[in-house]
């Protein structure tokens, strides 16, 4: 687990591992951030840009790997069963991301951005 904000700086502010480096290399299997949460985004926007990791990759590394490792079973992918937590984003090729709506159980929290 390595830090969204890592990614979008282009490094660690204290020098440490840079994540896109070990995303590259598959050593980073979720992305998370404690600060920042626009980072998460941002994040995987640069990495699908910059080709490191395909979308659907891109989307593991702060959903289902994020819910796993965490050991929230119920959520992560979407699936019959699983919590409606969505986040509705337009994503025109060669553009930046832009989140749209979000769902939170299967409830509409922000909408319209």
């Amino acid at each position: 687990m390595l830090g969204a904000p890592n990614v979008v700086r282009g490094g660690s502010h204290t020098g440490a591992l840079k994540a896109e480096v070990a995303i590259a290399a598959g050593l980073c299997s979720v992305l998370a951030s404690d600060y920042y949460y626009p980072s998460m985004l941002a994040a995987i926007g640069g990495l699908v840009a910059r080709g490191v990791v395909s979308r659907a990759e891109a989307w593991a590394l702060v959903s289902t790997n994020a819910a796993r490792a965490m050991q929230l079973d119920d959520r992560g992918e979407v699936q019959p069963g699983k919590r409606a937590d969505l986040v509705v984003v337009d994503w025109p090729e060669g553009a930046d991301p832009v989140v749209r709506a979000v769902l939170s159980g299967g409830t509409m929290t922000r909408f319209g951005w």
